[in-house]
C-alpha cells in the first residue's frame, strides 16, 4: 500500500501506524511511504523509484525500561507530570490510566476540597488495579485555612535550644 505523498498526509499516516515498518522511496524529487511487509518488489517501486530507508517499527511499550512497568504495573513506560494548580487533572489521570499509562494529579496550591473531589472521583472511575498518584506539597508559610494565616514553623535546627546538631 502507498502512502500519500504528501509531506504532511505522509507523516500524519505514518504516525498513525507507528507498529508497521515502512519503505521510504525516493521517487521524482519526493518520498513515499510503501508498507514494508511484504517487501516492495521492483514493480511496487517503479521505474523511477528507489528504496533510501527502512522505518522500523516502533513499539510504544518496548520504550523505557520495563522495571518502570513492572515497579508501577502499567503497560507503557509513561508517565504525565503532575502540574501544580490542577493543570495535571483528573480527566489526564483517567485518561493516562486507562490507556495503561501512570497519570499524576497536580494537586499542589489547589483548596483540600478541590484535592478531596479528586481523590473521591478517581478512586470511583479507577479500578483498584489501575495506578495512579498525587503531588501533595505542605507549604505552611502559605497556608490560607478557615480565613486564619498559619504561622511557619522554623525547622528545628534554627530553633533556639531545639537545634538538631550538624557536624
Amino acid at each position: 500500500m502507498v502512502v500519500p505523498t504528501t509531506r504532511e498526509l505522509t507523516l500524519e499516516r505514518a504516525l498513525s501506524r507507528v507498529r508497521d515498518s515502512f519503505v521510504v522511496v525516493a521517487r521524482a524529487g519526493d518520498y513515499e511511504l510503501l508498507d514494508a511487509e511484504p517487501w516492495p518488489t521492483p514493480a511496487d517501486l517503479g521505474e523511477a523509484g528507489r528504496r533510501v530507508a527502512l522505518l522500523a517499527a516502533c513499539h510504544p511499550e518496548s520504550l523505557g525500561d520495563a522495571s518502570f512497568c513492572a515497579d508501577h504495573q502499567v503497560r507503557y513506560p509513561c508517565m504525565s507530570g503532575a502540574m501544580a494548580n490542577g493543570i495535571g487533572s483528573v480527566e489526564i489521570v483517567e485518561a493516562m490510566g486507562r490507556a495503561g499509562m501512570l497519570g499524576i494529579f497536580g494537586a499542589a496550591g489547589l483548596p483540600i476540597a478541590k484535592t478531596e473531589a479528586a481523590i473521591d472521583r478517581l478512586s470511583r472511575a479507577l479500578n483498584d488495579t489501575t495506578p495512579y498518584g498525587f503531588n501533595l506539597i505542605h507549604s505552611p508559610q502559605r497556608t490560607r485555612e478557615r480565613g486564619r494565616r498559619h504561622r511557619p514553623v522554623p525547622p528545628p535546627w534554627r530553633t533556639p535550644g531545639r537545634g538538631v546538631g550538624v557536624s
